[in-house]
C-alpha cells in the first residue's frame, strides 16, 4: 500500500461558511501538505433556501491554499447523487472522507458513498459531528442507519457521539480524537483596541457568548443570569457574536425586561474568518450555556485565542475544559450559570488560564489528526485484505472457479443498479404512489435477477434499503424490506431463496398476514401467512438432527410504539415454517405456556434491542418498564437497564428472568448488528 493516497474529502467547504466548512478546508491543507492527493467535493445545493434560517450558506472569503474544490452535490436532487457517486469511483480514490452532522443529508451522501464504493477498494471514514441532532425528528434513525451502511469506520470528537454510535448498534471501528484548534482565525489583538472596535469600555469585564444563535444553544439562560446585581455592581458586560436562526427579537425582549440594555451588545450576522479574532480578543470568558450539544466548533476557537470557557455539563462540552485551569463546567440552568461566571472572575485574580490553555492545546494539532485518519484507514483496509484472504481461500477451496458466468455476473450488475434505484425511491420519495410503484416495480426486478442460474452466490451488496440475511450454513438466504404509507401503515415484504445443488431458483414469497393473523403468539405459520417483520440477525440450532434457525427482526408497528420480534424458522418436506412450540417459561416464578414467537414492544424510538451474544450462547433483551406507570399500554415502555434472555436448552429457548445481577454502565450494553447483513456464503462440499 503506497503512503501516498488519493483522498476525497465529501461534505461542506469552500464556497460554504461555517465551521465544518472551515474544518474541511484546513484539514485538506494539512492533508496535501503531506503529500496526498486531496479533493475536496462540496455542495451546488446544501440546504434549499426555504429550510435554510440564515442570510446567506456562502462565505465572502476566497478559496484557501488553492485547494481543488468541485461542486457537485445538490442535496434534494437524486441524479446528482449518481452523478457524483460516479464521479469518485472513476477517481479510484483510496479514502473518502465524509462529515455528518445531521440526517437530512443521510440520503445524498449515503447514496453517494454506495455508488462510489461499488466494485473498488475504496475506504469511508466518517468524521461525525452528531449522530443523533441536537433538534430530532421522525424518521431521523432511519436515515442514519441508511448513511451508516456505507461507513468503514468513524472518527468522533467527543465521547457523547461515541456513546450515541455505540447505542445504535453500530459495529464498525470508532476513534475518539478531540477537535484540533484551528490556527487561521488571525491573531490575538490588544482587550483595550478589540473593545473600542466593538463600542464596549475598556475597563469593563467581557462575557463572550459567540456563534449561530439556536435555541438548544441556552443564550436565553445566559441573559437570565446577567441579571444578578454582580454582574451590574462589577460592569461585566455580554457580547452576543453570530446569526440567529430564530427569531432575534424574544433575546432582545428578554435584555428590555432586565433593564440590561446598555450591558448588552449585539452583533447580529455570520462572523466572517477576519473578524473572529476581534471578539475573542475583547472577551475575558467565553459562556456555552448549552441545554443540549454533543461537541462545539466553537471550543476550538477558543483555545486558539486562548480564552477561558464556562461549558455546561451537557454531551461531550465539558471535555475540552479541566475546570479551573481551563476554564469550568456548570450545570445547565440560568443561576448555576452566574455563579459560574461570578467564580471565573474570583479565580482569575490567582490563576492563570491563559497559561494553562496555552499548555492545553498543544495536545489538539491538525498534523496529529490527520496521522489518526490515516492509522484508521490501514486498520481497517487490513481488516478488508484479510477478509479477501479468508474468502479467497474458502472459494478456491470450495469451487475452484466462480459458479456465475462472466456474462450473467454483468446481467447481475445491471439489474443491482436499478434495484438501488427503485430501492432508494421506494425508501425516499416523497410521493405515497411513487413509493408503492417502485416497490412493485422492485419486487418483479429482483425475481428477474434471482432467476439467474447461481443467483445465490451474488450478495447485491449495495442494495441497503433492504435487509439480506444468508444463514449461517449458507442453506438459504432471506430478503425482507418495507415500505411505508405513513407514520402508522407500513407494508412488509420478503422472500427466502433457497441454495440449490444445480444453481436453479427455488424461491417461497413472504406474504405479510399479520393484520389478520390472531393469537400471534401461539400460531404455527407459512411463508404465505408471514407474520412480518425486517431481519437483522439468524442464530442457527440443531436438535435431533434437525436445523432450526432464529431470526432476529423488528417491526414499525404502530405510530406510537415500535416491536422487535424472535421467530424460529425450519424446514418440512423443503418447505419454510415459522413458529412452534419454542419458546419456554417453565422455570419462571409464575410459569406460563409455551409460545410459538416472542416478541418486545416499546414506546417509539425507546431503543429496546434484542440481540444475541455469542459468548453467552443467548439472545438478550432490554426488560421493559412503564415510564407512565401504565403497564397496559405498551408505547409507554421503556428500558430499565436490566436484562432478560432466553438459552437454547433441548430444542426449547428456555426464559432467563435475569441475565446480570448488576446494571451495565452507560455505554457497555451489549449491542445487536445492523440490519443489513454482509456476511458471503460459502458452498458446503457436494451442495
Amino acid at each position: 500500500m503506497s503512503d501516498k493516497l488519493k483522498i476525497v474529502l465529501l461534505g461542506p467547504s469552500h464556497p460554504y461558511r461555517g465551521g465544518i466548512a472551515s474544518f474541511s478546508d484546513r484539514l485538506a491543507i494539512d492533508l496535501d501538505r503531506a503529500g496526498h492527493a486531496v479533493e475536496l467535493i462540496t455542495f451546488t445545493v446544501q440546504y434549499p433556501n426555504i429550510f435554510f434560517p440564515g442570510k446567506t450558506q456562502f462565505a465572502s472569503e476566497s478559496c484557501p491554499h488553492s485547494l481543488s474544490v468541485k461542486r457537485m452535490v445538490n442535496s434534494i436532487n437524486p441524479i446528482s447523487w449518481i452523478t457524483t457517486g460516479r464521479y469518485i469511483r472513476k477517481q479510484q480514490v483510496d479514502l473518502i472522507i465524509v462529515r455528518y452532522w445531521i440526517p437530512f443529508l443521510a440520503p445524498a451522501l449515503g447514496s453517494i458513498l454506495q455508488m462510489a464504493k461499488r466494485g473498488s477498494a475504496t475506504k469511508v471514514i466518517c468524521i461525525a459531528d452528531n449522530i443523533q441532532p441536537h433538534e430530532p425528528r421522525l424518521g431521523d434513525r432511519m436515515l442514519t442507519r441508511y448513511f451508516n451502511d456505507a461507513v468503514d469506520a468513524y472518527l468522533v470528537m467527543s465521547q457523547a457521539v461515541k456513546k450515541s454510535i455505540d447505542q445504535l448498534g453500530f459495529t464498525q471501528p470508532v476513534v475518539l480524537q478531540p477537535h484540533p484548534v484551528f490556527d487561521h482565525f488571525g491573531t490575538v489583538l490588544s482587550p483595550d483596541a478589540a473593545r473600542a472596535q466593538l463600542g464596549i469600555p475598556a475597563s469593563s469585564r467581557v462575557v463572550l457568548f459567540f456563534g449561530l444563535i439556536r435555541a438548544y444553544k441556552g443564550l436565553d439562560w445566559l441573559i437570565e443570569a446577567m441579571k444578578y446585581d454582580f454582574f451590574r455592581i462589577n460592569h461585566v458586560h455580554l457580547l452576543v457574536a453570530g446569526e440567529c436562526y430564530e427569531d432575534s427579537d424574544k433575546y432582545r425582549s428578554l435584555v428590555r425586561s432586565y433593564g440590561m440594555g446598555d450591558r448588552v451588545h449585539f452583533s447580529d450576522g455570520f462572523i466572517p474568518d477576519d473578524k473572529v479574532n476581534l471578539y475573542f480578543s475583547a472577551a475575558d470568558v467565553l459562556v456555552q450555556p448549552y441545554r443540549s450539544a454533543t461537541q462545539s466548533g466553537v471550543t476550538p476557537l477558543a483555545m486558539h485565542f486562548e480564552t477561558p470557557m464556562i461549558v455546561t455539563d451537557v454531551g461531550g462540552l465539558k471535555e475540552s475544559v479541566i475546570p479551573e485551569k481551563t476554564g469550568l463546567v456548570v450545570s445547565p440552568d440560568p443561576e448555576a450559570i452566574a455563579k459560574g461566571i461570578e467564580r471565573f472572575f474570583e479565580l482569575s485574580g490567582s490563576i492563570d488560564f491563559k497559561q494553562q490553555i496555552r499548555e492545553e492545546k498543544k495536545r489538539y494539532n491538525w498534523e496529529h489528526f490527520s496521522d489518526q485518519i490515516l492509522k484508521l484507514f490501514k486498520q481497517v483496509s487490513m481488516k478488508s485484505l484479510t477478509l479477501i484472504i479468508v474468502l479467497l481461500f474458502s472459494y478456491l477451496t470450495h469451487f475452484g472457479q466462480s459458479p456465475i458466468t462472466f456474462q450473467d455476473q454483468q446481467s447481475l450488475k445491471k439489474k443491482e443498479d436499478s434495484l438501488l434505484e427503485l430501492g432508494t425511491r421506494m425508501i425516499q420519495s416523497e410521493e405515497v404512489a411513487t413509493r408503492f410503484r417502485s416497490d412493485s416495480a422492485f419486487t418483479r426486478m429482483l425475481v428477474r435477477a434471482l432467476r439467474t442460474r447461481n443467483s445465490f452466490y451474488h450478495p447485491f451488496e449495495s442494495l441497503s434499503t433492504i435487509s439480506r440475511l444468508y444463514a449461517p450454513d449458507s442453506s438459504f438466504r432471506i430478503f425482507t424490506w418495507q415500505v411505508s404509507r405513513d407514520e402508522d401503515t407500513h407494508r412488509r415484504h420478503g422472500a427466502i431463496q433457497l441454495r440449490t445443488s444445480d444453481g436453479s431458483l427455488r424461491l417461497f414469497p413472504l406474504i405479510d398476514r399479520s393484520i389478520v393473523i390472531e393469537n400471534q403468539q401461539d400460531t404455527v405459520t407459512n411463508n404465505e401467512w408471514w407474520i412480518g417483520a425486517i431481519y437483522y440477525g439468524v442464530v442457527q440450532k440443531t436438535f435431533n438432527g434437525k436445523q432450526v434457525y432464529t431470526l432476529l427482526g423488528y417491526d414499525e408497528y404502530s405510530i406510537r410504539s415500535t416491536r422487535k420480534i424472535i421467530e424460529v424458522l425450519s424446514f418440512e418436506n423443503g418447505k419454510p415454517v415459522f413458529g412452534g412450540s419454542f419458546f419456554s417459561f417453565r422455570n419462571d416464578s409464575a410459569a406460563q405456556s409455551d409460545r410459538s414467537r416472542f416478541w418486545i414492544e416499546y414506546k417509539k424510538n425507546g431503543n429496546g434491542r434484542i440481540l444475541y451474544d455469542a459468548d453467552l450462547d443467548m439472545i438478550i433483551y432490554d426488560h421493559l418498564i412503564s415510564e407512565t406507570n401504565e403497564p397496559t399500554k405498551k408505547y409507554t415502555y421503556i428500558p430499565d437497564g436490566d436484562y432478560e434472555g432466553f438459552r437454547w436448552v433441548n430444542g426449547k429457548w428456555m426464559h432467563v428472568s435475569k441475565v446480570f445481577d448488576q446494571k451495565l454502565e452507560d455505554g457497555k450494553a451489549p449491542v445487536e448488528k445492523p440490519m443489513m447483513e454482509k456476511k458471503l456464503p460459502t458452498k458446503k462440499s457436494g451442495g
